[in-house]
């Protein structure tokens, strides 16, 4: 995954103030759903 991306998930977890779904934190974050599992997986994000 490119750091873009993880920045973009990070910053979206970041500012919401309410649990996400991965569906929605990606939707939110402008990122595929395999980018979000893949920063949750090399981040220890989960």
């Amino acid at each position: 995954m490119e750091k873009p991306s993880l920045s973009k998930v990070v910053h979206t977890l970041l500012v919401t103030d309410e649990p996400l779904v991965q569906s929605d934190l990606a939707n939110q974050a402008g990122v595929s759903a395999r980018s979000v599992r893949t920063a949750v997986v090399r981040g220890n994000l989960g």
